[in-house]
């Protein structure tokens, strides 16, 4: 997304300013912003993977169709006046901008801190890509008229360079705030150091910048001789400076944050999961925003042998907020691994994919990195979960596939059927295998003879993951998706008494659980309900 953004503001940009290209050029930026609001209106990215999609490419096609076309006639008219449109380039600037803090390091800090950036960015970008234009706009200027317009623009260069100067000193002392944690990390981390490097060029342009303002500035404005040519130069370093600047910020944002070096002691989550004929073990360390690096380890279930040649890939999608990330694993010496800027603050729910053999296989688990980012509970919230609450302790039979890890590489996997109120039959992947009706407990470990006990009490059904309903608090809602035959919104709440967090896609119109997902110490759990009134029968075994 920070490609495509980056792309067409770029595009945008090189338009030329003549003709039908006069018209298309604003058309284009209204089709981004417009077709970016849409997108965002109808779920986020993930709108595109539903039945939104026809939608959006309609829109965008009828859309572009009438630009092409009013590009094409209104030339044409005798007399008709077209505006310039002059700020077109600036906010097409300002949002390529914006494509390049997509995938900065700042993502992981929130919203705040992608202002920040994109601040910092923007003064940048004034300040350092305002120097070459300046060269240019003297290179162009008659050398006969250059000292009288240097009495004008030099002036107010030097009061926007200045403003430029503190806005990317504040940005940037912030920005330094949150990725370097103390000031040895300057001199023990690579990022720290690299941004000593950047802070010392800086400071080198910054000095030049003063002898610009506060002694040629003086000069020019008083007509001294060589005044003008003794600026130009001094500009032409800056920009060599602030090149070798760039450079420095290029290295920047390809290691991690010095603050990541600090949390890598804290010990890594490791999930782990059943999908298909593999066992999954996916470690993230550390499982905190920001840097991280998630490594997959892939074996078979019957023999245990690990699977090599997979193609293996982690989908992350956000259940408190509108994104979804896909990144694909590269083989390493004990399974396959990447890192980066892999999480952001948020509830998620990860799925590993694989495929391996002519087959495909995936897994999931919940995962919360940091605070989640729901707004706060409402009362829109608390009535879809109250009719979700009561349309699913009406269901009286039903299936049920749940997943357990423990968050250190234990897993379980249990499948359930159910008949309200009192029968119940599940098996684990442990070969554990049990019947239960009313209070009688019929139970066999892998295969072997049926056993029979008594519970102190009958159990007591009350529809599919009825208990994670009870003691709900701090309801709120979530992001809206499609799921494969009805729109779709996750709900979150929290269970105290299980120091639980709880999050549900429901359907808006059945008022069904799709899917749950638990995070609790020692718990990350998925359960998906499935078959709700089909016909369920449970009966004792035949021991």
């Amino acid at each position: 997304w920070s490609l495509l953004v980056r792309l067409f503001m770029t595009g945008v940009l090189l338009v030329p300013s003549r003709g039908p290209w006069r018209i298309l050029r604003p058309a284009a930026l209204v089709w981004f912003v417009g077709g970016t609001a849409v997108i965002a209106v109808l779920g986020g990215p993930g709108a595109l993977r539903g039945s939104h999609v026809t939608l959006i490419v309609l829109v965008g096609t009828v859309y572009g169709l009438v630009s092409v076309i009013a590009a094409i006639i209104l030339p044409q008219i005798p007399d008709l006046r077209i505006p310039q449109w002059g700020l077109t380039r600036p906010i097409a600037a300002v949002l390529l901008l914006w494509g390049f803090t997509l995938t900065s390091h700042a993502v992981a800090g929130g919203a705040v801190a992608v202002a920040l950036d994109w601040l910092h960015l923007l003064a940048a970008a004034v300040w350092l890509g305002g120097l070459p234009a300046l060269l240019a706009t003297f290179r162009a200027i008659a050398a006969r008229d250059r000292a009288a317009a240097a009495r004008v623009l030099v002036p107010r260069v030097s009061r926007l360079a200045l403003g430029a100067l503190i806005v990317m000193a504040v940005t940037g002392l912030a920005a330094a705030r949150r990725t370097v944690p103390a000031l040895e990390a300057l001199a023990t981390s690579l990022y720290g150091r690299t941004l000593l490097v950047k802070l010392a060029l800086v400071l080198l342009v910054a000095t030049l910048g003063a002898i610009n303002r506060f002694v040629l500035r003086p000069r020019i404005a008083a007509g001294r001789a060589g005044a003008l040519d003794a600026f130009r130069r001094s500009v032409a370093a800056e920009v060599a400076l602030g090149a070798l600047v760039l450079l420095a910020v290029g290295v920047l944002t390809t290691v991690p944050p010095a603050a990541v070096n600090r949390q890598a002691s804290a010990p890594p989550l490791v999930l782990a999961g059943l999908a298909g004929p593999w066992h999954v073990r996916l470690e993230i360390a550390p499982p905190r925003p920001g840097w991280s690096e998630a490594r997959v380890e892939i074996t078979g279930l019957e023999d245990a042998r690990p699977v090599a040649g997979a193609a293996v890939q982690m989908v992350l999608t956000a259940l408190d907020h509108a994104e979804d990330r896909a990144v694909a694993l590269q083989p390493r010496a004990a399974g396959y691994a990447a890192s980066g800027d892999l999480l952001s603050a948020g509830w998620w729910e990860v799925t590993i994919v694989v495929r391996a053999g002519g087959r495909e296989a995936r897994t999931s688990f919940p995962l919360i990195v940091g605070a989640d980012r729901a707004p706060a509970p409402s009362g829109q919230a608390r009535a879809l979960f109250e009719a979700v609450r009561s349309r699913m302790r009406a269901v009286r039979t039903w299936r049920e596939t749940e997943q357990i890890t423990d968050g250190a590489g234990g897993v379980a996997l249990t499948r359930f059927e159910a008949q309200a109120p009192d029968r119940l039959a599940f098996r684990t992947s442990g070969g554990t295998e049990a019947v239960i009706v009313r209070a009688v407990r019929y139970s066999r470990e892998r295969g072997g003879p049926w056993t029979k006990d008594t519970l102190p009490q009958p159990i007591a059904l009350a529809g599919p993951l009825s208990d994670f309903f009870e003691g709900a608090e701090g309801i709120r809602l979530g992001r809206e998706a499609m799921c494969p035959d009805e729109p779709c919104c996750v709900l979150l709440w929290d269970l105290p008494r299980a120091q639980a967090r709880i999050a549900a896609r429901a359907g808006e119109r059945s008022r069904t659980v799709r899917m749950l997902w638990m995070v609790a110490p020692g718990h990350h759990m998925t359960s998906r309900p499935q078959d709700l009134g089909a016909p369920v029968r449970i009966v004792p075994p035949q021991r």
